[in-house]
């Protein structure tokens, strides 16, 4: 078996050679081969650095955004929910997850069509203004 940085070498340049590779991808792998040339990486460290990486990104990518969740709930969710649902001694929402759950209900009940960052921008609002859940993402 070829060491990783020849295998990576041969295989940039295996692309790079290919015909169906146009001008623009020829330019810009050139800073990468430039790179496999000279960096060696240890898998682990690699794999530690990346996994890193995508624990610190999903906290941002989970987080909604407040002022935008409060514009589309008083744009939507007003129409068939009162501040007093949310407010009730016997609420039915107890935990962050069914309050995720019960919006992403009634985005499809309402049939709104919203992306995923639009119900957690207001999962994040309705938390933020009534709920107050510790276990929020």
């Amino acid at each position: 078996m070829p060491s990783m940085p020849s295998f990576r070498n041969s295989f940039v340049k295996t692309v790079l050679e290919s015909s169906c590779i146009t001008d623009t991808l020829r330019f810009s792998a050139r800073p990468f081969l430039a790179l496999t040339k000279t960096w060696t990486i240890d898998r682990k460290l690699f794999t530690r650095i990346f996994i890193a990486y995508l624990l610190s990104s999903s906290t941002t990518i989970i987080a909604g955004d407040i002022s935008n969740g409060e514009l589309l709930h008083n744009e939507n969710c007003v129409r068939c929910h009162k501040p007093s649902v949310y407010t009730r001694e016997n609420r039915m929402i107890n935990s962050y997850d069914a309050l995720h759950e019960r919006v992403r209900q009634c985005e499809i009940m309402a049939e709104m069509a919203w992306f995923d960052e639009e119900i957690d921008d207001v999962v994040s609002f309705l938390n933020h203004a009534y709920y107050r859940f510790e276990d929020a993402k």
